[in-house]
């Protein structure tokens, strides 16, 4: 594939290591979400908190401790991690976040091409993270309900522990 043809796919960009093998530390993100470098990008209703044409970032404490938080990984340059917190709920928000007003908030569709290839990958996963959990609350094969597991990545059933994936 050309490299120009790569350049006109806007939501395929990105700078990130996934960092698979660190997601099944089972106390990575309280570790993470206890650190002041970790950057934590918000999720809310499908939208992202923007200003200036760049992903805004925040810290634990500005989301609710039952929020639920996805591992996206590190930054290929400054090995910075991030984390996607998926706050559909103004009670979910705190300190910084809740100044935020309803014009920060923007889709991918509409912000995608003018964002950076951190803030395109970031985004992309992070929404697309976000419409998994929000459409497989429960096990297919048992019916029960599922836990984010694995530092996001994985749901688990609570009636037998069968995994799904995204």
């Amino acid at each position: 594939m050309s490299q120009d043809f790569q350049a006109r796919l806007a939501l395929s960009r990105e700078q990130l290591d996934r960092d698979a093998i660190a997601r099944h530390n089972p106390e990575l993100l309280g570790d993470l979400l206890a650190s002041e470098q970790t950057r934590i990008l918000l999720i809310r209703k499908g939208k992202a908190a923007i200003a200036d044409a760049a992903l805004m970032f925040f810290a634990a404490a500005d989301i609710a401790p039952t929020t639920t938080t996805v591992y996206l990984g590190r930054d290929l340059d400054d090995q910075v991690p991030y984390v996607a917190a998926f706050v559909d709920s103004d009670d979910a928000l705190a300190g910084a976040a809740q100044t935020l007003t309803d014009e920060q908030w923007e889709d991918l569709r509409v912000i995608g091409t003018a964002l950076s290839d951190r803030d395109s990958g970031l985004f992309t996963q992070a929404l697309a993270l976000y419409h998994w959990h929000a459409t497989h609350s429960h096990s297919p094969k048992t019916g029960a309900p599922s836990v984010p597991s694995v530092a996001g990545w994985v749901r688990k059933s609570t009636a037998d522990g069968s995994e799904q994936f995204p």
